[in-house]
């Protein structure tokens, strides 16, 4: 009998955490990343698909927003996101693209990059499974991680011209990051660029380089050792 109380408590206290609102206040075009604790993230009590992954950005126009969730951070710039997003995306044991992006800088600049996997479906289930993930920046390696579910947020300085990041995958055996499985919140991928706009204006820097944030390998927040991250502000567009 207590056991089935204190489920009961539980369940309640997540319902009502995961649909409390929390007011957001956005004065211009911006962007918010998220890093979702309860199962649900709702804006406006509507669910979005994209609280299923354990990070991942979103944009904003001006507005007042009632959010399940508190933002880890909030700047004004604007994302550009995969072009495979809602797809479902099979993987086998040889290299598959699962997503791309590709733009175009008018002049030098920073740019952020956001991906996360999450929840594979494997067709064979065994202790086994496997998923390998890279990121390429035109032919150039970012990352890679043998973990199914992921996730990985970084900034990069990158040349005035054209550009093209890819999500690459293949496994063991067979898997499916696939939104079409159950309701459509079971499974899928993130990926997403914005430029970085208040570094671009501190900055101009001639060279390219590297700044990891840090990334996250199932539940595993992995820290490097030049911890040279963005400093968020929570409040610069938060009320």
């Amino acid at each position: 009998m207590f056991h089935k109380i204190f489920f009961i408590t539980n369940l309640l206290l997540t319902i009502l955490k995961t649909n409390c609102n929390k007011r957001l206040e956005i004065n211009k075009n911006s962007i918010a990343i998220f890093r979702p604790i309860y199962p649900e993230f709702r804006i406006n009590n509507i669910k979005y698909r994209e609280g299923i992954n354990p990070l991942f950005v979103m944009n904003f126009r001006p507005g007042i927003y009632n959010v399940s969730e508190y933002p880890l951070s909030v700047y004004p710039s604007w994302a550009k996101y995969g072009n495979n997003y809602f797809k479902n995306s099979l993987i086998k044991t040889d290299w598959k693209i699962i997503d791309k992006i590709n733009f175009n800088l008018h002049k030098d600049s920073i740019v952020n990059i956001i991906v996360s996997s999450y929840n594979p479906h494997f067709y064979n289930i065994s202790k086994m499974n496997n998923i390998e993930y890279k990121i390429y920046h035109n032919h150039e390696q970012l990352y890679s991680t043998n973990y199914p579910s992921f996730d990985f947020i970084s900034k990069y300085h990158f040349n005035k011209g054209p550009h093209l990041l890819t999500l690459m995958a293949k496994t063991n055996d067979v898997a499916c990051l696939c939104p079409t499985i159950g309701d459509g919140f079971k499974s899928g991928h993130h990926f997403a660029i914005w430029e970085n706009t208040i570094e671009n204006k501190r900055n101009n820097i001639p060279i390219k380089i590297t700044l990891p944030i840090y990334h996250k390998e199932n539940n595993v927040i992995k820290i490097d050792n030049f911890n040279v991250g963005v400093k968020y502000n929570l409040n610069l567009f938060t009320k």
